[in-house]
């Protein structure tokens, strides 16, 4: 009698846990799919240049840890369009959605570093963050990796590299110099 309640109790246990288990990914499953109804919103917005409203929508999900959201944000600060221009705000929404993974995000942080417009300048964390860009494939960052290393810009100048960095930004149809004969050979 003594085993069938004990194993009563542990059935009642896994029972128990994978209840909950249900329960917490139903929860993330439909919060997810709100909070992605409420970004796409946000986007909706800022095509139709109604930039209050896309604000509206997308300072919860950012405040959330909603990494498009973010960078959306910090793109809107960067230009002050919708709001006053705030490139502090900017850098910072920029840093969580980049440290999120969000390649646009990696990019416009590592050219705010580069110019030094509103934040100092800093060479080193602007190349390493355009090449986490670049890295994962985003051919603006690829082509801005180029220039770096064809300048010498926080890094040893290197032409090789630079030209590698260059070609794999036109190998994803990114060509900013379409006009440039000596650029389309490369």
């Amino acid at each position: 009698m003594r085993i069938f309640f004990q194993l009563f109790d542990r059935t009642n246990s896994i029972l128990r846990f994978l209840v909950e288990l249900i329960t917490a990914v139903a929860f993330l499953f439909f919060s997810s799919s709100f909070l992605w109804a409420d970004f796409q919103k946000g986007l909706m917005f800022s095509k139709r240049n109604d930039y209050q409203n896309a604000i509206r929508e997308w300072k919860p999900l950012s405040d959330e840890g909603h990494q498009g959201a973010q960078y959306h944000l910090g793109w809107i600060y960067e230009n002050g369009i919708g709001l006053k221009k705030n490139l502090v705000e900017a850098e910072r929404l920029y840093k969580l959605s980049a440290s999120q993974g969000n390649v646009k995000a990696q990019a416009n942080l590592g050219l705010m570093y580069l110019k030094g417009e509103g934040i100092k300048r800093d060479l080193r964390e602007a190349v390493r963050w355009i090449k986490r860009s670049a890295e994962s494939g985003y051919p603006k960052s690829q082509y801005a990796l180029g220039l770096i290393y064809t300048r010498g810009l926080g890094v040893k100048q290197n032409k090789k590299e630079a030209l590698k960095w260059y070609k794999l930004s036109i190998g994803s149809g990114y060509n900013p110099c379409p006009n440039r004969s000596g650029f389309n050979k490369i």
